[in-house]
């Protein structure tokens, strides 16, 4: 059910991620809205 797949996000959390600050999390969204409405 619901709980494998929370599992399966924590397992795979680290993968392909970087930690940033929050500014720069905040920047990238923005950035990536932009291009997506363009």
């Amino acid at each position: 059910g619901i709980a494998n797949f929370k599992i399966a996000a924590i397992a795979l959390w680290p993968v392909g991620r970087r930690v940033v600050s929050v500014e720069t999390a905040q920047a990238a969204r923005e950035a990536n809205a932009r291009r997506r409405f363009e």
